[in-house]
């Protein structure tokens, strides 16, 4: 762990960042500690193109100053589908400056069903890493669906 992180406060964006990929900020700023998201820069918004093709995804993203990001994904698991989806809006939530985003950099990218009859895609989330560790994630604006509730543990032998 040493080697990824080189402190503990390494963990703290990294940690924010693997809660905000499924939840939206809203329940993060309830159920973090207090100030958790200050850790973060400030939310960018962003636009989202995915083009599926066979076993290939090819994903573009481009922020308001212009910057853009291009990625592709081949892949050889039998019957993964991804939705093309163009110009979306969604908002990139990033641990540091976006100037760390130019370079190279690994991606995974997920796309949920409709919340809603009638939608074409649910939300698309995709992840940013560097160096092995999370850098940033992006959610596009189309809504999904989960629940919360209460329940409890008990001992079993």
């Amino acid at each position: 762990m040493s080697q990824i992180f080189s402190a503990v406060a390494d963990l703290a964006p990294a940690y924010v960042l693997s809660f905000l990929i499924h939840h939206d900020r809203e329940s993060a700023e309830r159920i973090l500690p207090p100030n958790a998201l200050s850790v973060l820069a400030p939310d960018i918004p962003a636009t989202i193109t995915v083009i599926a093709a066979d076993k290939k995804v090819t994903v573009t993203m481009t922020l308001p100053d212009g910057s853009q990001f291009t990625g592709t994904w081949n892949f050889v698991r039998p019957g993964a589908k991804f939705k093309d989806i163009h110009n979306v809006k969604g908002t990139l939530f990033t641990r540091s400056p976006k100037s760390t985003f130019i370079g190279p950099t690994e991606f995974w990218i997920q796309q949920y069903p409709p919340a809603l009859l009638g939608e074409e895609t649910g939300r698309t989330v995709v992840e940013f890493y560097a160096n092995n560790v999370i850098t940033g994630v992006f959610k596009t604006d189309n809504d999904n669906f989960g629940a919360g509730g209460n329940g409890e543990w008990v001992p079993f032998n």
